[in-house]
């Protein structure tokens, strides 16, 4: 740490220079500095550069102590970027799902790439070099969702960076990024949900679409529900396993059931409804174990191919088409048009909190006109 901070300025053969004064460690530090400006110029330049030296060096110091109290050396912020990227996110492994992982280890492995090649520390990178990156993407013709998503995790290791004391300041922020046209979900209404259950009567598909619509699951949560999940005696289904696509180091993939959900929050259990009990047994095997719904080589079945397979559906069928995640809208939804609260909806879908619940509800054209009408009454009463 750094005390007794002194800057001050003289006069080094017509030009102003700046004299810094300070105790680190028990040792006394000087040394001057020019600033350029002329003896012959107005002395607030002089006084401006005087007082950015000292803001400076009192930021160090605050950096400094940020890097004492999470017990991190300051030499840290010296390192080169892709270690401290490596770094972040192995710390996270343990708190995420094992496919988010995967997807994350590929942006660190690419940004960790561009950020070598110019040779860049973590204290010394900049939004140019960020505008850079992002330029770099788009020459190879990345999408814009795609950088986007460089971006956000990007942000959150330079911000936790900012938070121990390794950098003054996140140098994403003011970079501008591409615009991505947003998917607009739009749920079914009950009318729709009434023709897609009864086009789906003894097809594969009743019993998933069932749990996507009932209980809001995800596709991965669908897909990786296995037999020992439901309480048949306390007639209870939970919500403990994730179907994901993994590749051994040959590059082959498979599909396994991992008891690594998206957040914690998405660990929970529902009261197992009769028709979904229905359909259980009339599937379940003799065995207790093992997925309910099983793909093409025994393991479970792969989320992508239920994706597809509804969507298939759908367009035989003749029923507006919507992705097989927007059944989990139409469950928020719906829980919201029956007077849900918030905070009940967010428990109920498995989110870490309200603000993602909030997204996932949208509300029909007549429940805006009712409220539109309850607001023309509320000012016809101010009038």
């Amino acid at each position: 740490m750094k005390t007794n901070i002194i800057v001050s300025v003289l006069r080094v053969k017509g030009y102003w220079h700046l004299r810094v004064k300070y105790t680190e460690n028990g040792q006394p530090i000087r040394y001057q500095m020019s600033t350029s400006i002329s003896t012959d110029q107005p002395m607030q330049k002089v006084e401006l550069a005087r007082r950015r030296m000292l803001s400076e060096l009192y930021e160090l110091n605050r950096v400094d102590a940020l890097c004492e109290k999470w017990k991190l050396s300051p030499e840290m912020r010296y390192q080169p970027v892709s270690i401290w990227l490596n770094r972040w996110l192995s710390e996270r492994c343990e708190s995420i799902a094992e496919r988010t992982y995967d997807r994350y280890a590929i942006i660190v492995q690419h940004a960790c790439q561009f950020f070598d090649e110019k040779g860049l520390t973590l204290y010394s990178v900049s939004p140019l070099a960020l505008e850079e990156y992002r330029d770099a993407m788009l020459a190879y013709g990345y999408s814009s969702r795609t950088i986007q998503a460089h971006f956000v995790l990007l942000r959150a290791a330079f911000d936790t960076a900012c938070h121990c004391g390794l950098n003054r300041s996140n140098p994403i922020c003011g970079v501008q990024l591409p615009h991505v046209e947003r998917n607009i979900p739009r749920p079914y209404s009950i009318d729709e949900q009434c023709c897609l259950l009864n086009a789906l009567q003894g097809t594969g598909l009743h019993l998933p679409v069932l749990l996507a619509l009932l209980y809001g699951l995800r596709k991965g949560e669908v897909c990786g529900l296995c037999w020992d999940d439901i309480d048949w005696e306390n007639k209870l289904l939970y919500v403990r396993h994730n179907a994901m696509l993994v590749h051994d180091e040959a590059g082959r993939g498979r599909v396994v059931c991992s008891d690594k959900l998206k957040t914690q929050s998405s660990y929970r259990f529902f009261p197992l409804h009769p028709q979904v009990e229905q359909l259980l047994r009339a599937r379940q095997p003799h065995r207790l174990s093992g997925p309910v719904f099983e793909g093409r080589y025994g393991g479970p079945l792969s989320p992508s191919s239920l994706g597809s397979k509804f969507r298939r559906f759908l367009k035989d069928n003749h029923l507006r088409h919507i992705r097989f995640h927007d059944l989990r809208h139409t469950c928020a939804t719906s829980l919201a048009q029956r007077g849900c609260e918030i905070t009940d909806i967010q428990a109920y879908m498995g989110h870490s909190n309200p603000s993602t619940t909030s997204r996932y509800i949208h509300p029909e054209i007549n429940e805006n006109a009712r409220s539109l009408q309850r607001l023309e009454k509320a000012l016809a009463c101010v009038s």
